[in-house]
């Protein structure tokens, strides 16, 4: 069976609540305590099925700022944020999010830039993935464009266990990328995850640890 690949665009929706609080694949942890300065802990753009959002934590001097201005520069035209609340759990960040929709673009650049009361900070990212596709056989998968965290995830849905972890192979996969027929071990439903994720850790102006993150994840659902 070959599922619908989502193609290479996909429209963002508003930002959601902190009630939905997807985890960044490579930062799962924060810092507890920010350092002075700027700093972004995490700024994200997310691409999950077609459904994209973008968030930012953002402290100033240790403190939470809910005046900055913070823009992301799409191919599709300039995202404002808006203030949406102070970090869940984590006083010290205000916490941002898209206030219109945009596109999101394989291979095409993102820049997020935020104005605060002791100077800018600013980040530029290249979106991975795009036209991802699953063999006929579920043998293989491929995408158009490299991440540097890229990988591929089989859950048995009735065992509710991975059956494959790219990761446990390689901390980054490449297109064309072969699936062992071991990932189904038995006939029965399947997950399969893909994820490509470009993370920027030199964020001009801000401090050490922030960081700028675009993901997309596509989540497949099918019978063996």
């Amino acid at each position: 069976m070959v599922p619908v690949a989502p193609g290479p665009l996909a429209t963002a929706t508003m930002t959601p609540t902190q009630n939905w609080m997807a985890t960044p694949h490579s930062s799962p942890t924060y810092m507890a305590t920010p350092p002075m300065g700027i700093v972004w802990d995490p700024a994200l753009i997310m691409n999950v099925n077609g459904a994209v959002f973008s968030s930012l934590y953002l402290s100033v001097n240790g403190v939470l700022e809910a005046t900055a201005g913070v823009t992301l520069t799409t191919p599709s035209g300039n995202v404002p944020y808006t203030f949406i609340a102070g970090g869940s759990g984590r006083g010290s960040y205000a916490y941002y999010g898209n206030s219109v929709t945009f596109v999101y673009q394989a291979g095409q650049p993102y820049t997020l830039t935020t104005v605060t009361s002791i100077g800018t900070a600013t980040a530029t990212v290249i979106a991975p993935g795009g036209n991802f596709t699953l063999a006929p056989d579920d043998s293989w998968i491929s995408w158009l464009v490299e991440g540097n965290e890229d990988f591929v995830r089989v859950m048995n849905l009735a065992m509710l266990g991975f059956t494959y972890d790219s990761e446990t192979i390689t901390a980054d996969i490449d297109s064309v990328f072969s699936i062992p027929p071991s990932a189904y071990p038995s006939p029965g439903n399947y997950q399969l995850t893909f994820h490509a994720q470009t993370s920027n850790y030199s964020v001009t102006g801000a401090a050490p640890g922030s960081r700028l993150e675009i993901e997309e994840w596509d989540i497949l659902n099918f019978t063996k």
